[in-house]
């Protein structure tokens, strides 16, 4: 007899050939000579993290962004050797798997800075990281405002490196808004600015996310950040109105209709 519990299933389905077509419009759109980061945060925004990863890793992406430690530890056990910047930063206890694991990690306080130095000093290596400047986001990172301290104190470290800095735009997806986030632009200058007037010498400067990225071309430096263009999903994540790249959806839904039925006008539902 048939399972009386079964029922048809809806289909998800991953198309990775279109997340490979994404990356090579939007490198196409914001300039060949720019690094890319492909955010692959929350499982790839549910497209499968390690799938969408090991694509992106053999179409050249420059790096992989991540939310959590964790996270970044999946994508290395499934063989994943691609940078890997862990954007939310990191738990005290956790600085031993960052080294461990070759993991670059977001800082935004002396106390992480701490920590990550001494373990880096423990295995005998040298450990880059990213300071996050918050420049207006109101989210985790350095208020721009009070980098200074900070950079006086990451000056004297000799087991971590600066490898970049960043900031996260607000309102890019809102062109009435351009003038805020000229000011985020701004604010950033002016602390790499001071970074350099210390020494400091990053190899990355990011701001861009995806609307950044497309909308917004002063943004774009030496790595823009790309996460739901990657997916296709411009029309979401994207300012009306604007040249864009032709993306292509990654994810596919698809099911069975349940029932039909002729509803006489006047009747309710």
């Amino acid at each position: 007899m048939p399972d009386p519990l079964h029922r048809r299933p809806t289909l998800a389905t991953i198309d990775l050939d279109a997340l490979a077509f994404n990356l090579r419009a939007a490198r196409e759109f914001c300039g060949s000579e720019l690094k890319c980061m492909a955010i692959v945060k929350a499982d790839a925004y549910g497209h499968g993290a390690v799938e969408c990863s090991r694509r992106l890793e053999a179409e050249g992406i420059d790096w992989l962004g991540v939310a959590i430690v964790e996270e970044a530890i999946e994508l290395r056990q499934a063989g994943i050797s691609v940078p890997i910047l862990i954007l939310g930063s990191f738990w005290p206890g956790q600085e031993r798997a960052i080294v461990d694991w070759n993991l670059t990690p977001v800082i935004y306080s002396s106390e992480q800075a701490f920590l990550l130095e001494s373990a880096a000093a423990l295995a005998g290596k040298v450990v880059d990281y990213h300071v996050k400047i918050d420049t207006g986001m109101g989210r985790i990172g350095v208020p721009y405002r009070e980098t200074d301290a900070l950079a006086n104190k990451l000056s004297a470290a000799k087991s971590i490196r600066l490898d970049g800095l960043m900031t996260h735009f607000a309102v890019a997806d809102d062109l009435e808004q351009l003038d805020f986030t000229n000011e985020q632009i701004d604010r950033f200058d002016h602390v790499v600015q001071k970074f350099r007037d210390l020494g400091f010498d990053p190899t990355h400067f990011d701001l861009a996310n995806s609307p950044g990225a497309i909308a917004h071309p002063r943004s774009r430096r030496t790595m823009v950040r790309l996460g739901g263009i990657l997916y296709g999903l411009g029309g979401d994540v994207l300012p009306g109105g604007i040249d864009k790249p032709v993306l292509r959806p990654v994810l596919s839904l698809r099911s069975s209709i349940a029932y039909l039925k002729t509803v006489a006008a006047g009747e309710t539902i």
